[in-house]
């Protein structure tokens, strides 16, 4: 089940635990991915916490909204370009996006396989993939309190799997949101030494978020291949024969 889009706003909008969740959110952003001037992002689930900040610096910023989430204009200050989609059929124009951001997404889809492969099609020839989910071994998938309580939680191993079975290959996957749930200001944020630690160890009890950069993946053809190997099978055999 989806967490509601009023839910989501009023979170990240007027909670003080959500804002410092979208701004602990954002550094890791900062941290996995830089932008290039005119490049085309596309964020789906609930993504404009994060993707507002980017708005001046793509050519064009695009937000999918679930249709059993529902969906708010966006941005507020200039043209709607918040778009309402069935997790299966994007309207989007295939290769066509430099970036594809994923937040409130995996966890609660119907089938997180043709989802990925939306992403995939739409994603440009190496183009990137930003996944945020859940992390299930953590405090933050145990309550109800945040949108991170709603839906499928992930592992590492369990994510990184999803994505190799829809043809991306992962570049980093980390630990974020590392804290407490709560409303305490000192509770989120464990200090630079722990986060490092913790992604380190793998520790993942005190993280809220997996975050992973991955890439699409092209292969050849399978007929290319298919004859590529024959050919290599015939100049061997026949260079035996000469010897």
């Amino acid at each position: 089940m989806y967490f509601d889009i009023k839910d989501l706003v009023e979170f990240y909008s007027d909670t003080s635990l959500g804002k410092r969740t979208a701004s602990s959110l954002s550094k890791t952003l900062n941290h996995l991915f830089k932008c290039g001037k005119g490049e085309m992002i596309l964020g789906y689930g609930f993504t404009t916490p994060l993707l507002e900040p980017y708005l001046e610096h793509f050519e064009k910023a695009v937000s999918l909204m679930p249709g059993l989430q529902g969906a708010i204009n966006w941005p507020k200050s200039s043209n709607n370009v918040s778009i309402l989609v069935d997790e299966a059929f994007w309207p989007v124009e295939t290769e066509s996006v430099d970036t594809v951001l994923i937040l409130h997404g995996l966890e609660n889809s119907l089938n997180p396989n043709v989802l990925l492969s939306e992403a995939w099609r739409v994603l440009k020839p190496n183009g990137t993939l930003l996944v945020f989910v859940s992390n299930r071994a953590g405090f933050w998938a145990r309550t109800d309190i945040t949108p991170f309580g709603c839906g499928r939680p992930y592992s590492f191993n369990q994510i990184s799997n999803l994505l190799k079975q829809t043809n991306f290959a992962i570049e980093k996957n980390l630990l974020t949101l590392n804290g407490f749930p709560t409303e305490n200001n000192m509770a989120l944020s464990l200090p630079n030494v722990m986060t490092y630690l913790l992604n380190l160890t793998k520790v993942e009890l005190f993280s809220g978020v997996i975050a992973v950069k991955a890439s699409k993946k092209i292969f050849a053809p399978e007929k290319l291949v298919a004859d590529y190997l024959s050919l290599g099978v015939r100049k061997l055999s026949s260079s035996r024969g000469v010897a």
